[in-house]
């Protein structure tokens, strides 16, 4: 009949608390400051040695090779399952067709994360990586595979037909050469009327009637920039024959670059450029389709403007049927 003032109990998180008849609470021992424990009980016993058949709710996405749920198969479900051969337990696998789920403000939650964070699922298994955005809210296990996602993007198709003679030079180079032209144009026109008024070859000039209109003179600088000459010679040792001079040196120079990388061009087959880094997926403007925003979870939240154009042009199948059509 001796008194114990304190009774300890610990929790029975064994049986399910919906379990019919179920006892709360599992007794340890009594204490007192004489005579201290009654029984010696460890008190800090490792309750995960022994489950005693304890069912484990646990949420699953479909994503071989780490799990599926129809089967429970994968690398994360034989863990589980060698877990509860070793620790005496059962394992109840479910979805709730949401995948990896989102946590939400209010303390809701669906999907993986949100049947984690409420309690629904004892946990949690479908390639999870480690969340930034998840962190506060679940708890990760020790990370046992390094892993990345593969995005499948077009194939660099051939560049031909009526682009091939545009190819050799860049849109820049393209309006350096044009705007030649239209210098060499001007010059030539405004040389021979300067050299009409100022010299003693005015009537030569005239005579030979080149760059005096601006028909003449826009037609001549196009023959000049392909390196085509003028069908009589021009006055000699005139201002219009060293400037004339001039600009078939910068043209030629224009023509054999040209040709030769026109050559090249015609040789092998041009393709178009390749997407093989995140800065060429993010200029592209491609989307790119997931069947979850999991996809970019890890994404979240980098302020780098590379990556922010690529979670931006992500977009969700199963929001967006009218992207990705479901099969029927």
């Amino acid at each position: 009949n001796h008194n114990w003032p304190i009774t300890l109990y610990t929790n029975n998180f064994y049986v399910p608390v919906s379990s019919v008849g179920r006892e709360p609470k599992i007794f340890l021992d009594r204490w007192d400051q004489q005579n201290g424990f009654e029984l010696g009980t460890d008190l800090y016993a490792d309750k995960v040695l022994d489950l005693k058949g304890k069912e484990l709710n646990v949420a699953v996405v479909d994503l071989l090779p780490y799990a599926e749920l129809k089967r429970f198969v994968g690398q994360e479900a034989q863990m589980l399952t060698h877990f509860c051969l070793l620790r005496n337990c059962t394992i109840k696998g479910f979805s709730d067709g949401w995948f990896w789920g989102e946590i939400f403000e209010n303390g809701s939650g669906n999907g993986l994360l949100g049947m984690v964070f409420d309690g629904r699922a004892d946990f949690g298994i479908a390639g999870v990586y480690l969340w930034a955005s998840s962190f506060r809210h679940t708890e990760f296990s020790a990370s046992y595979l390094h892993s990345g996602v593969t995005l499948l993007v077009p194939k660099p198709e051939i560049v031909g037909g009526w682009l091939i003679p545009f190819l050799p030079f860049s849109p820049q180079m393209w309006i350096a050469y044009l705007f030649s032209v239209i210098a060499t144009g001007m010059s030539m026109h405004l040389i021979t009327k300067a050299t009409i008024k100022y010299t003693r070859f005015a009537e030569a000039v005239e005579k030979r009637g080149m760059f005096l209109t601006a028909v003449d003179t826009a037609f001549r600088s196009l023959g000049l920039s392909v390196l085509q000459q003028p069908s009589s010679p021009l006055v000699p040792h005139t201002p219009i024959r060293h400037l004339f001079t001039s600009f078939e040196i910068l043209y030629l120079v224009f023509c054999t670059v040209y040709a030769a990388e026109l050559a090249s061009y015609l040789t092998a087959p041009k393709y178009s450029k390749p997407i093989d880094s995140l800065e060429m997926l993010a200029s592209s403007g491609m989307l790119w389709l997931g069947e979850h925003s999991g996809w970019v979870y890890s994404l979240l939240g980098v302020e780098t403007p590379t990556i922010e154009t690529i979670v931006n042009n992500f977009k969700d199948t199963i929001v967006n049927d009218s992207i990705c059509p479901k099969r029927l």
